[in-house]
């Protein structure tokens, strides 16, 4: 049949009267109909193709149309049409006129689907569109338009208006204000079509019986056009087109009510508007078919009962189980990321069940849980493979109503379950569905179900769905799909057959990467490539789900890694839109990272008010190892509990462990923190957040101090991380904070070791904080004394004097009863002096310090212990050696109270095993200096400077053990960390360098030894002056190595101008000289004996006693009577005796001085 020239559209736009006014123009810019379905789909995230599909358009037209509308908002970028949307007051109804564009494709998809499946018979109709007013002409012709491109969609021509066809088809009268009925009685076949509403209750009344479908309303034109094709095809059910039609679905088109045709008839007749057209269209041929119909089932009907009375009883029970299988959708293989270790657990976990088989799938969203159940179960080869939507109650009964009706083959199952629909009790009738499952699964010989995303909220309304007995189910598999870590404590699944979903390591997310973004294999990058994509992948979350979206969308945007990673860390809403929008039409996910957490934080907020300041602060701090106990300085022990029961639950805590230093603390991924801080803040009122982070700096500043305090190594480097990541949201802070952040940051990297950013940290903070000083006293009298601490330890002696009784007289005046860190002060004080060699100053700013701790006894020791390792410091350099290892064992024991201090600990033991070397005891000395060396490496380099005077004295101890090798590498090392942190004339380098000097000397390499004792003794003689103990001890040294040379005049010069130092000061090293005096007197007396000078012999060695016996003088009051230095210099003196007395036997005539003199 020919149609009609003047009808060529196919797909139709929609009409005018569909573009409010309103919608026209957003923010004073005017737009045209087309440009506002292009913003509604961008502004909902449709890629172009989805765009060009949509509207059935060219690609090169959406590129066109975004390009004009992006000139007019003056912007450059698509994202820019987002945002110009998101600030305008129109953001509801450009998105329900997306809705709009949704269901109208999906109206004209079905109008499709319809012509498709139709017969061979052809449909015509004509179209009859009456003179019409200027008024409705418009309108009118957009109707038109509209009605004839989807009767072209539904396979129906339109003919010509010949008055032989009018008689032989339908004839569509367009009623409008002008139309006549007279006209249309002419033809037999009629469909009243109104458009006019002002006609609606005059015309009904004329045309009687005569089918008449209200097309006045735009709103409800897709449920008239529904009605209208219900005539055109009675054989064919209609019910999907109908329900769109009628808004029934998920996302309604025109907000329309669901439509009836309308007669004058009653309403029993209006369910059926137009059966006498209906009639008067089929009722040539209805008739024959009939007959054809009725003569072939009896047939059929006959040969069936006749065949099934042949069989056998044991064959007529048999029958074929038919194959049910859901489409179960996964990545192509050559986007697959196979992860065989996960589904080998979860082989090993069916495998040691038996009955009902089931296994848990437990991992974040994202964390790629429903595409591994998916690819396991199509592994395996079941007769029924069903996966259900465990979200919901609801979701569950609709995945079961799907199952039910993929179960019923045959004609009496299906009018059970049409009986079913019925049952108006809800629970009743899903008693009766499960019920319907239940008994057609136990039919299979196996099955499996897949319950994806099973919420644990709801599980005691929906247990009953989950099959647990064999006897009610039959025998199958089930594998559940969960965020909800709390199925952990359901007795229905044992833990042991739960598979953790874990995060993607670095070989799986270049894969994944590459096999998207590359198109190849990641062993097929060359270097740079791998490279490339492993640094960008490093700020990528390790779920599937992130590296997808990144991978795709750099891709499909083309994008630089640099950009990406710009935008995630701005998270704009315009870019996740964007995002959301091409996994979705990829398909692989349908919802992004942003979308998951904001979901879930809403939910858990939901639930108590309180958590929402909890999660800022968490939100504020580093994402792994947040210290419960943190937490609870801010809301009560119970709430912090709760909350972390509720990101447990949700998989959004990645570890909870205990590390050295912290009891208790969890992790959660980097990406769901910053979404979080997101959401939070743009949802919360500015004063009101800035009064909750001022609170949580409060909290946050006094558990820092507590771990400074305590010297907890490990708990200040891990809150190093959380001042860190707190500062880097600097647009939420203020300045007093960031100053006091600053100063607790750097006074933590200089107990850590990182001595030089400590230093500017905590001079950039005074600065800041000294601003607003009337507000920040007590913050800066703190901070003086750190920074006077800092200058002290490197070695600036003067600078920390000044700074240190500057924080000393503010603690007095500002907070007088501030007793613990006054006493700290103090002994910073001292340790400024004893170096200096001014060691009765240092004992009177120690002794003040132990008097304020008897009067107001701490609750924290720390300083207390460290009072008394300076003691025994002091004691050690002035020679009271016994004094100084009481001291210092005493503080141990204190320092011991505290199983988190480990500075204190590994500085008093380093201290005690030197003490003890003094003392003779080097096997002990060595095993007390192998722990602080052992317990230092565990918290700083091998190079770093605390490190360095444990490394000396265990050198040197080796040395007196005669370990020459070890010594030497020991002393080496410790004076590379020297001289790398000093300058070479400074005190403490000139002390490392004079120590190995010992080694070179016991070597034999005196050359070396002496250079570097004499380069020392001049530091020396320049920082403590010439007649200090320290120079003496020195001097002692290079007197030793002069001695090995033999030269001992030069020796003897040098003994005893140390002597006399020694003694001078009343030094206990006095008796060292003595011995040492005693060995070269020894020597000169071994000498003249060779050399057959008997007498001179006797008397050197008479000398040599002499000196031992003022040697032992001066120990035996100072030392324990079991010293080992009391016994060597008493076997000296007892084997000198027996010498002379030998001699004198065999007649030699000598003077022998008694031990009394």
């Amino acid at each position: 049949m020919k149609e009609a020239q003047y009808f060529q559209l196919k797909i139709p736009q929609l009409p005018a009267a569909f573009y409010p006014q309103a919608l026209l123009e957003i923010k004073g810019i005017k737009f045209t109909s087309r440009h506002i379905d292009i913003i509604a789909c961008v502004v909902n995230g449709s890629t172009d193709k989805i765009i060009a599909r949509l509207l059935s358009i060219s690609l090169k037209t959406v590129e066109s149309h975004k390009k004009d509308i992006r000139a007019r908002i003056r912007e450059k970028f698509p994202e820019d049409i987002i945002s110009f949307i998101l600030k305008s007051e129109k953001v509801e109804l450009v998105r329900h006129h997306y809705l709009k564009l949704l269901n109208k494709f999906e109206f004209e998809q079905e109008l499709q689907l319809l012509s498709k499946m139709k017969s061979k018979k052809d449909y015509v109709c004509i179209i009859k569109p009456e003179p019409i007013s200027k008024k409705l002409q418009q309108s009118t012709h957009d109707f038109l338009n509209l009605l004839i491109g989807h009767l072209k969609l539904a396979g129906i021509t339109i003919g010509t208006d010949s008055s032989e066809q009018e008689a032989l088809v339908p004839t569509l009268y367009i009623v409008t204000e002008s139309f006549q009925q007279e006209e249309a009685t002419k033809s037999e076949n009629i469909i009243f079509l109104l458009q006019d509403k002002n006609r609606r209750g005059d015309f009904l009344k004329q045309i009687g019986k005569t089918p008449c479908i209200d097309f006045s309303d735009p709103k409800n034109y897709l449920a008239a056009f529904a009605a209208l094709m219900k005539e055109f095809y009675p054989e064919t059910k209609l019910d999907k087109l109908l329900s769109v039609g009628n808004g029934s679905v998920k996302d309604k088109l025109f907000d329309s009510s669901p439509y009836q045709a309308i007669s004058s008839a009653s309403a029993s007749s209006q369910k059926e508007p137009l059966n006498n057209f209906g009639y008067s269209f089929h009722k040539r041929r209805q008739w024959k078919i009939g007959i054809v119909i009725a003569i072939c089932f009896s047939i059929v009907s006959f040969l069936f009962l006749e065949c099934n009375d042949s069989k056998t009883s044991n064959k007529s029970q048999s029958h074929t189980i038919p194959f049910i299988r859901s489409d179960l959708s996964v990545p192509t293989d050559n986007v697959f990321l196979q992860r065989p270790q996960l589904i080998t657990q979860i082989d090993g976990k069916f495998s040691n069940q038996k009955g009902i088989q089931t296994v848990v799938l437990l991992g974040i969203g994202g964390s790629g849980k429903t595409t591994l159940a998916r690819h396991y179960v199509r592994q395996h080869k079941a007769s029924l493979v069903w996966e259900v939507n465990a979200q919901t109650r609801g979701s569950l009964r609709s995945s079961f109503e799907r199952l039910a009706y993929s179960l019923a083959a045959k004609q009496e199952e299906q009018k059970i379950l049409r009986g079913l629909q019925e049952i108006s009790d809800v629970e009743e009738k899903e008693r009766e569905l499960i019920l319907f499952v239940q008994e057609r699964l136990r039919t299979y010989p196996n099955w499996f179900l897949i319950y994806d995303n099973l919420e644990m909220r709801t599980f005691s309304e929906i247990k009953s769905y989950l099959p647990q007995d064999t006897e009610i189910w039959g025998e199958g598999q089930v594998l559940i799909t969960t965020r909800d870590s709390t199925i952990k404590n359901t007795k229905y699944i044992p833990t042991q057959n739960i598979v953790d979903i874990t995060i993607l390591n670095k070989e799986e997310k270049l894969t994944l990467f590459a096999r998207i973004y590359y198109e190849c294999e990641s062993w097929n990058l060359d270097e740079n490539e791998k490279d490339k994509a492993n640094k960008f992948l490093e700020n990528i979350a390790c779920f599937p789900l992130d590296v997808s979206t990144a991978a795709y969308y750099i891709k499909d945007t083309r994008l630089s890694f640099e950009e990406y990673l710009k935008r995630i860390k701005e998270l704009r809403e315009d870019f996740n839109i964007s995002q959301e929008s091409l996994m979705r039409e990829i398909g692989e996910y349908t919802h992004t990272r942003y979308e998951i957490i904001a979901t879930t934080l809403k939910e858990i907020i939901a639930k108590n008010p309180d958590f929402r300041d909890l999660l800022l602060f968490i939100s504020l701090l580093d994402s792994q190892n947040i210290p419960i106990d943190l937490l609870q300085t801010c809301k009560s022990k119970l709430i912090v509990e709760n909350l972390i029961h509720n990101l447990r639950k949700y998989s959004l805590v990645t570890d909870e462990s205990s590390l050295p230093g912290i009891n208790e603390n969890l992790s959660m991924h980097r990406s769901t923190l910053e979404i979080s801080l997101y959401y939070l803040t743009r949802s919360s009122d500015s004063e009101n957040r800035k009064h909750l982070i001022e609170k949580f700096l409060f909290s946050l500043e006094h558990y820092i101090e507590q771990a400074i305090d305590s010297l907890n190594l490990p708990k200040m480097n891990i809150l190093v991380a959380h001042c860190r990541a707190m500062l880097s949201h600097e647009h939420l802070l203020s300045t007093k904070i960031k100053g006091v952040l600053n100063s607790k940051l750097g006074v933590m990297l200089f107990f850590l070791g990182q001595d030089t950013r400590a230093r500017q940290l905590m001079e950039q903070s005074f600065a800041d904080l000294n601003k607003d000083k009337d507000k920040n006293h007590i913050r800066l009298v703190w901070l003086l004394g750190y920074l006077g601490d800092i200058y002290r330890y490197k070695g600036d002696y003067e600078k920390a004097k000044e700074l240190l009784n500057r924080s000393l007289e503010s603690y007095k005046k500002y907070d007088p009863q501030n007793y613990s860190k006054i006493a700290w002060v103090l002994v910073c004080l001292a340790t400024t002096y004893w170096p200096l060699g001014d060691y009765k100053n240092a004992e009177f700013f120690l002794r003040q310090c132990e008097e304020l701790y008897e009067k107001h006894p701490p609750k924290n020791r720390n300083i207390l212990a460290w009072c008394l390792v300076t003691l025994g410091i002091i004691y050690r350099e002035k020679g009271q050696y016994e004094e100084s290892k009481i001291f210092l064992e005493r503080s141990l024991a204190i320092y011991q109270e505290d199983p988190d201090n480990y500075l204190g600990v590994n500085w008093v033991l380093a201290n005690l095993g030197e003490a003890n070397r003094i003392l003779g005891y080097p096997e002990k000395a060595k095993s007390l200096l192998e722990q602080s060396c052992r317990r230092y490496r565990e918290y700083y380099p091998e190079d770093h400077i605390r490190i360095a005077p444990a490394l000396i004295f265990l050198g040197d101890t080796n040395r007196s053990l005669g370990n020459y090798e070890v010594a030497k590498k020991l002393l080496e090392q410790g004076c590379v960390i020297y001289n790398k942190n000093f300058p070479k004339d400074y005190i403490w380098a000139a002390w490392a360098s004079s120590t190995l000097a010992c080694i070179y000397r016991e070597k034999g390499q005196y050359k070396k030894a002496l250079d570097l004792l004499e380069q020392s003794l001049v530091i020396y003689k320049k920082y403590y002056g010439k007649n200090h103990t320290e120079v003496a001890r020195k001097l002692n040294e290079l007197g030793q190595v002069y001695f090995l040379e033999n030269h001992l005049d030069k020796a003897e010069a040098i003994f005893c101008k140390a002597l006399t130092i020694f003694e001078t000061k009343k030094h206990l090293d006095a008796f060292i000289v003595l011995e040492a005096l005693a060995e070269l007197y020894i020597k000169r007396s071994t000498q003249a004996e060779n050399e057959k000078r008997y007498l001179q012999a006797q008397n050197l060695k008479s000398h040599a006693i002499a000196c031992l016996s003022k040697s032992l003088k001066i120990i035996e009051p100072n030392l324990r009577r079991d010293s080992p230095h009391i016994k060597r210099i008493q076997s000296k003196v007892k084997a000198l005796i027996e010498s002379i007395s030998l001699e004198r036997d065999r007649g030699s005539k000598c003077n022998i001085p008694s031990l009394a003199s």
